[in-house]
């Protein structure tokens, strides 16, 4: 019997994979997680590193995920979480964004692969009140007249 030759094409194609977010995160706290994950087995370990575009807003942890290319975890769902945070502004709610950096590695199909970024919705807490300051004097009928101040607390 004769020799066959066999070739075996690799159709996957480097790539990451974000997941939706689980909601928005809050100035008392709330967190949103969103999922992140390769599309193919690197040859070696691929890290993605995330900043926060408004941490007076919301931060992320971690601030990095690594997919293992010999421990099987390239398409296993890491979490990454963004929590809300707070501040003294009736600002409204708050869009901040999770900016994801480019793939780092040193196998060359996997390394600087784009990856995209994550809208964030930070719900505000705070609620605008007015403040009236002291009246400073009578008004009367014939023209007198008296001041007071008003502002926003917050």
């Amino acid at each position: 019997v004769a020799d066959v030759t066999v070739t075996n094409d690799d159709d996957d194609t480097a790539g990451v994979t974000i997941g939706g977010v689980s909601g928005h995160t809050s100035e008392s706290g709330t967190a949103a997680t969103f999922t992140v994950k390769l599309t193919a087995d690197p040859t070696d370990d691929v890290t993605i590193a995330f900043s926060s575009s408004d941490t007076s807003e919301g931060t992320v942890s971690p601030v990095a995920v690594t997919f293992g290319s010999s421990d099987g975890t390239w398409n296993i769902d890491q979490v990454v979480t963004a929590t809300g945070v707070d501040d003294a502004e009736s600002d409204g709610n708050v869009a901040f964004t999770i900016t994801t950096a480019a793939t780092s590695t040193s196998d060359g199909s996997d390394n600087m692969l784009p990856v995209v970024d994550v809208t964030v919705t930070n719900d505000d807490d705070d609620t605008p009140n007015v403040m009236l300051g002291a009246v400073g004097g009578h008004t009367a009928e014939d023209g007198t007249t008296s001041t007071f101040t008003i502002k926003l607390s917050t």
